[in-house]
Parts: C-alpha cells; sequence; structure tokens
C-alpha cells in the first residue's frame, strides 16, 4: 500500500491546537511565534477551533483558552488507556484493604462521571453502581474534589455551565462566595465528603470520601471510597483512611504518568 499524502492544513491545525495545550491564554502573536506559521493562516485555525467548540477568545484581551470539549479528543485513551490498564489492579488492590468500595470519576459536562468501581468486589457494598453513572458535581465528594484541586480556566468554565443550566442541583454556583470558601477548605483539607444520610435499597446509610487523583501536576481524576455511616464519623473516616487512599491515588498517578511516557516512546 502506497503512503497517504500528507494533508497540510490538517497539520497546521494539530500544531496550533498542541500550541495552545501549552500555552493556554496565548494570544495571536504568541501563536504566530510559537508555530511559525503566517498571521493570517493562523488566525484562521484559531478561528475554525473556536467555532467547533474547542477554544474560546476572551472579549476583553482576545487572549484564546481551551475548551472541555478538548477532553473528548483525550477520553479513549483515558478509558482504554490508563483506567483499565493502570488504576483497575490498584482500585482492586486498594478495596481488598479498605473493605469498601472504591471509585474513579471524571467530569462529564457539568457532572462527574463513575469510570470504574470495585462494587462488585466488595461485601461491604450495599448496592451496585454500573460504570456511566452520572454524580452531581457540585455535591458529590468527586465533583467538590474536582473543583477544588482543577486550573482556574477549568473551573471557571464548569461553573459557568452550572449557573446557566438552571438545574436545582446546580443552584450552589449562584452563591460564588460560599462555594468559594468550601472549595477553599478542601483545598487545605486535600479530601472532601459527599452527603450522607444516603439510604440503599436495602435501607443502609452510606457516604463518599474522595481525594484527587494527579499525573504530574496534572489533575486527572478522582478516587473515592463509599462507606456504610452506621458506626463511622467523618473524622474516623478520614483518620482511618486518608492516608490510605492518598498513597494510592498517587500510585495511580505514578502509573498513568509511566503509561504516557510508554505511549510517547513508541
Amino acid at each position: 500500500m502506497s503512503a497517504a499524502p500528507e494533508i497540510r492544513s490538517l497539520q497546521r491545525g494539530l500544531a496550533v491546537l498542541e500550541a495552545v495545550n501549552l500555552h493556554n491564554g496565548g494570544s495571536l502573536r504568541d501563536f504566530v511565534q510559537i508555530t511559525g506559521l503566517p498571521k493570517t493562516t493562523t488566525y484562521r485555525i484559531l478561528e475554525n477551533l473556536r467555532a467547533a467548540g474547542y477554544l474560546r477568545r476572551d472579549p476583553d484581551d482576545e487572549h484564546y483558552y481551551l475548551t472541555l470539549a478538548v477532553r473528548r479528543l483525550s477520553d479513549g485513551f483515558f478509558d482504554g488507556g490508563w483506567i483499565r490498564a493502570a488504576a483497575r489492579p490498584l482500585l482492586e488492590e486498594l478495596s481488598a484493604i479498605v473493605g469498601f468500595p472504591v471509585a474513579i470519576a471524571t467530569p462529564f459536562g457539568a457532572s462527574m462521571l463513575l469510570r470504574d468501581n470495585t462494587d462488585a468486589l466488595s461485601p461491604l457494598a450495599p448496592n451496585v453502581y454500573s460504570r456511566g453513572t452520572i454524580l452531581p458535581l457540585l455535591t458529590s465528594a468527586t465533583g467538590k474534589v474536582y473543583l477544588a484541586f482543577c486550573d482556574d480556566v477549568t473551573r471557571k468554565t464548569l461553573l459557568d455551565m452550572c449557573r446557566q443550566s438552571g438545574r436545582p442541583e446546580h443552584e450552589l454556583a449562584m452563591h460564588p462566595q460560599l462555594l468559594n470558601r468550601s472549595l477553599a477548605q478542601i483545598r487545605e483539607q486535600g479530601y472532601a465528603f459527599g452527603p450522607g444520610s444516603r439510604k440503599t435499597q436495602v435501607k443502609v446509610e452510606t457516604a463518599t470520601f474522595s481525594v484527587p487523583i494527579k499525573s504530574g501536576d496534572v489533575l486527572i481524576a478522582c478516587l473515592a471510597l463509599r462507606y456504610l455511616t452506621e458506626g463511622l464519623t467523618r473524622r474516623v473516616v478520614s483518620a482511618r483512611y486518608l492516608d490510605t487512599m492518598r498513597q494510592y491515588a498517587s500510585r495511580i498517578g505514578d502509573q498513568v504518568a509511566a503509561s504516557a511516557e510508554g505511549w510517547d516512546a513508541k
């Protein structure tokens, strides 16, 4: 089979998108200098990426910023690459240590998406949540942690989406001072709890405890533990499980970083 012809416009478009990814918030002039492309070409590509929903342009300073749509470009890698290969074995190991079911969640629009869990393996899981379950961004433990530890641009974008949705579960986004105080406390302590008194079908109350997962300096997901609230206060849960949760979140992040390096080396 003969080699496929190069598509110059596609190569240029990917070069510009990569440049924005590395220099989020840059100006047209910045990206002309970075890519070496003509000004008119760079502008046309930036505006096409904006029209496709991958970028937004700040009307105040005309700088370009990534939107959450770019996450769709890496979803296949995240689902197939690191959650199954890197994270799943560690999730099972962690669940065996703590006894309770553990899970990984990532952002999905103005919500969180349950990517994987060990509900089926844990004897202390009163009910089983399926992969793909949607979790509330502002009130779930994983959502709170993600908002607390994500970058400022991502946080602003997510909260803007919440404010514009009009959905009851996004009401807290209309109270920025209260929300910011809560997120600051989560950043300081390094974890978050989801609301307690969540009754399952067998009338057992559960709650969720979550910490961030970072690969290097990049927040990639949240690790959560769902526990039975009877006899376990939040203070006891954090004292008993925080160090272990942080350890496994760090190990998962290291595995993801190693997987990415291996992929780049191919």
